[in-house]
């Protein structure tokens, strides 16, 4: 008779199809069913979630342990690689996360001893070293995901799955009430898996109630939300933190996309947002100020992000010509990097010791003339809109037109493209008047 032995409990391992028998702090079960578990899932991994904790076994049961481990890491790590999208590259994995996640997926069967596996990561990273390595590049106990390593070890996994016949099993829930497993006093959480996952700046969080205590832990004492138009939250005290939550904004987003397809298309998934605000936060570091990131949500129902507070007066309140220039400037510094912005109002540009930050980069993307110019005509509708006086604006746009330099005639010749066109035919008189400003502005530079 062959054995597993994990954390508290024994499986003996006889051959056929034999159901689960408890015995004593353990049971006995056929290697056959076993096998179809570790495969396909077939009893909800009720008897191969065993396999998943630190745990000795027979030579004989390799290709069994192999089987289900392998599958969890690569089911595992495409989970992880859709939830997180382009972040992907640049995330460091612990190796232990794989068993984690799946633990904590499966932790009402068996607590005691999925929480005593946790208590020693390295240990278990030590068990999934060489199946981690069969989804990316290994440093240390931490692996990089790579997205043609993890396909091909899923669809070899897809490929073991369809061969196996499921004798009726498929579907069936076995709950195996195993004394010392299900029963235990204490019953510590798991260990929360996406904490497992390293991120260049801030720190990643599959629940988003923890990312919501950040500005408490900074110190925070009150939080406000700036406007119901806003999917921002003010939150203040020693150190002042913006919580933003990406679904708030949603609906908004889905119109505006109605308006931009042509010249500029949106990112409307609260997931997607967050993720490409992330990167744009940090890249466009390099060329205009933006500010850190504290904290990063990806749940499969929210988007959420705690970031540092700027301090400063934004571009659109400002009635100091300065700040238009400089907003101007920043604007035209970002199209010469090869950025577009998509939600370029002079709101989103904050005066802070004399220079410009960039608050909102949800929408950054790459530049192209075409999205130049629906930049430009954002920025100039929005300010017109909200009120700004018209020489402000002017100032604004000639401190554009003078940095831009060869880039301008492109852009330039791109605010009579379809897309943008459609923007400004809403307000006629607005597009009569930027196009007024910006002649006046080529003619006397």
């Amino acid at each position: 008779m062959l054995e597993v032995r994990g954390p508290g409990y024994r499986v003996r391992v006889v051959e056929g199809l034999q159901p689960p028998i408890v015995k004593g702090s353990g049971l006995e079960v056929g290697r056959s069913l076993l096998m179809l578990d570790a495969v396909s899932g077939a009893l909800s991994e009720s008897l191969a979630s065993l396999l998943l904790p630190p745990i000795e076994y027979d030579k004989e049961l390799e290709d069994v342990v192999r089987a289900y481990r392998s599958r969890v890491v690569a089911e595992e790590a495409s989970e992880l690689m859709s939830r997180l999208g382009p972040l992907t590259q640049s995330a460091r994995i612990h190796v232990s996360y794989f068993a984690v996640a799946r633990m904590s997926r499966l932790s009402r069967l068996y607590p005691c001893a999925f929480n005593e596996a946790v208590r020693d990561l390295d240990k278990l990273a030590d068990e999934y070293m060489s199946y981690a390595a069969e989804v990316g590049s290994l440093s240390d106990a931490y692996v990089m995901l790579r997205r043609s390593k993890a396909r091909g070890l899923l669809a070899s996994v897809r490929s073991r799955v369809s061969g196996i016949a499921m004798i009726g099993l498929a579907g069936a829930y076995v709950r195996l009430l195993l004394s010392g497993l299900t029963e235990c006093q204490p019953r510590p959480p798991l260990e929360e898996p996406m904490s497992l996952v390293e991120l260049p700046e801030g720190v990643l969080y599959g629940n988003c109630e923890m990312a919501e205590a950040i500005p408490e832990v900074l110190g925070a004492t009150s939080c406000r939300r700036s406007s119901l138009l806003y999917s921002t939250t003010i939150c203040e005290g020693e150190e002042p933190v913006i919580v933003k939550d990406y679904g708030h904004s949603t609906l908004k987003w889905m119109l505006a996309g109605v308006l931009s397809v042509a010249a500029y298309p949106f990112k409307e998934s609260p997931t997607s947002r967050a993720i490409n605000e992330y990167r744009s936060l940090r890249a466009l570091r390099n060329i205009v100020g933006t500010p850190r990131v504290y904290a990063l949500c990806l749940s499969p129902m929210r988007a959420l992000m705690a970031r540092e507070f700027v301090e400063g007066d934004p571009v659109l309140s400002s009635r100091d010509p300065a700040a238009w220039e400089e907003a101007g400037r920043a604007l035209a510094a970002l199209h010469r990097a090869g950025w577009a912005l998509g939600d370029p109002n002079p709101g989103n540009f904050v005066m802070s010791k004399g220079r410009p930050l960039l608050i909102d980069v949800e929408q950054a993307g790459q530049f192209s003339p075409v999205k130049g110019a629906w930049d430009l005509a954002v920025y100039y509708y929005y300010s017109r809109f909200f009120g700004a006086p018209s020489d402000l604006l002017r100032e604004s746009l000639r401190a554009y037109v003078r940095s831009a330099g060869d880039l301008w005639r492109s852009v330039r010749e791109e605010l009579f493209s379809p897309g943008v066109i459609y923007l400004t035919a809403t307000l006629p008189p607005l597009l009569l008047e930027m196009h007024n400003v910006i002649r006046d502005i080529e003619a006397r530079p």
